[in-house]
């Protein structure tokens, strides 16, 4: 018998996750860089667009559909998706192998303050269908910020080219990691500073 609830939940799943790609969990500075960025992909296809049609309607449209989904695609977490509808493994010993490199990569990006492993890999309960959690902790200013966010976009590319279930997310400051778990005790790739002390158990 077909399972008409779990049928409704792949396509309202994935219309959500292109809408919005992670929007609604990111901190105001990566909110930030993430308008920017969906107007980046918009402007020139916009221009495109309107020099071959005679209505601006049209052109915001198609320049907007294409757009976002160029954005989507680059940045938009598609394998944590794949996870999430059931339908990708991860052989669990890619896990370790991308949490060393990722932490060299973290290690030489100065923009960054800390970074840590949250999720089910924090709980002791890493599975093949598991994604890997990750958030960055920014220093402040503009500059690092700008740089943090860009890091980020960077590394859901990487991911997206790995087939790696990278969910990743940049922070202002400790306060955003308030919003996870309690039982999540941090896996520290990066922590000169010590920040992360106190979330950890």
């Amino acid at each position: 018998m077909v399972d008409v609830s779990r049928l409704m939940r792949f396509p309202i799943l994935i219309v959500g996750n292109w809408i919005f790609h992670g929007f609604l969990y990111m901190d105001r500075t990566e909110k930030a860089f993430f308008i920017l960025l969906d107007s980046i992909f918009f402007a020139p296809l916009f221009c495109l667009v309107v020099a071959i049609s005679t209505s601006v309607i049209y052109a915001v449209l198609v320049a907007l559909l294409i757009g976002h989904t160029a954005h989507w695609f680059f940045n938009g977490h598609i394998y944590v998706l794949v996870k999430k509808l059931g339908c990708g493994h991860t052989d669990k010993t890619r896990f370790e192998g991308y949490m060393t490199e990722l932490s060299k990569r973290v290690a030489r990006e100065r923009s960054i303050k800390a970074a840590a492993i949250f999720g089910s890999i924090s709980r002791d309960q890493l599975t093949e269908r598991s994604d890997m959690d990750v958030r960055v902790i920014r220093r402040g200013g503009v500059i690092n910020g700008a740089r943090a966010c860009l890091f980020t976009f960077l590394e859901r590319s990487r991911a997206l080219h790995d087939r790696f279930p990278l969910d990743i997310y940049t922070l202002d400051s400790l306060a955003g990691l308030e919003k996870l778990r309690p039982d999540e005790a941090p896996v520290v790739l990066y922590d000169p500073d010590h920040i992360l002390r106190g979330f950890l158990k």
